[in-house]
This record gives C-alpha cells, sequence and structure tokens, in this order.
C-alpha cells in the first residue's frame, strides 16, 4: 500500500505523510490506529 492508499483512509494529506517521514510532525494516535488496524497489527 501507497501513501495514495493510506491518506483517505486516515483522512489525512499526502504532505503529512511526508513531514511523519522527515520527523518534522508526529502523528496523532487516531491515525496510528487506522494505520495499525489498515495492516492488522495488535
Amino acid at each position: 500500500m501507497d501513501t495514495g492508499g493510506i491518506c483517505p483512509k486516515a483522512n489525512i494529506k499526502r504532505s503529512l505523510i511526508g513531514a511523519y517521514e522527515e520527523e518534522r510532525a508526529d502523528p496523532r494516535i487516531e491515525v496510528l490506529e487506522i494505520v495499525g488496524d489498515m495492516f492488522k497489527l495488535d
């Protein structure tokens, strides 16, 4: 899955994913939970 698939489901912009990758921002817990559910993480 790429950022194009994650962004709509997590209701975030693609630029925010870039900010996470470059450590300019930290994801909200809600976003982490959504992404975790998408990849079936416990």
